[in-house]
């Protein structure tokens, strides 16, 4: 594809406290897509990301995604493609670059003017929003859209997360503490 072709989003992710008013506000004011549950495993690639999402349906994409994480907006470029043979292609992939992590969630997925709202239940994270704008004329419309969507949700900035499932994960593993082993010892006997 020409740079020019390649499709490209605004997205913002915001932790959420209270995932049934989130629903209120969605089922109020957007169309309803449908309920999935995804695995997405992530491979070992620089730059950019390379993830296989496979769907309770058995429908599965490798997706490959460049974004700049940790700062201000987040626009992503990015590519999609169907996969007939998930698992085949999940060891593939492991073997020749190295699985980085796997996420498993549950989403609800709306539509609001064109933008993608998922309201994501993940593993060991927790509740979050997450906004996807597709830029198609410029980025002036798709940042108006995505400001508009955060007042109707009235999203707090100190919600607001700069960082994918994955990097969360990952930094989640490296601080949680470890647990120990307890060795059993035999009582001492005196000889």
């Amino acid at each position: 594809r020409a740079a020019s072709k390649v499709p490209t989003n605004l997205e913002l992710k915001a932790r959420i406290k209270s995932r049934a008013h989130v629903m209120r506000i969605a089922k109020r004011i957007c169309s309803q897509a449908g309920v999935f549950s995804q695995i997405d495993t992530y491979f070992q690639v620089s730059p950019g990301r390379l993830k296989l999402r496979e769907y309770s349906s058995a429908k599965a994409e490798l997706i490959y995604y460049d974004r700049i994480e940790g700062k201000g907006e987040r626009w992503s470029k990015y590519y999609i493609s169907q996969v007939k043979s998930p698992s085949i292609l999940k060891n593939l992939l492991g073997i020749a670059r190295g699985t980085r992590i796997v996420v498993r969630k549950s989403r609800r997925l709306f539509f609001y003017r064109g933008a993608r709202i998922h309201i994501d239940s993940v593993f060991r994270l927790g509740h979050f929003i997450e906004i996807e704008v597709i830029m198609k004329k410029s980025r002036d419309e798709a940042r108006s859209l995505l400001a508009e969507i955060i007042r109707l949700f009235n999203i707090k900035t100190d919600g607001i997360i700069v960082s994918s499932y994955a990097d969360l994960l990952e930094k989640k593993s490296k601080t949680a503490p470890r647990r120990e082993k307890k060795i059993r010892r035999a009582p001492l006997v005196p000889a």
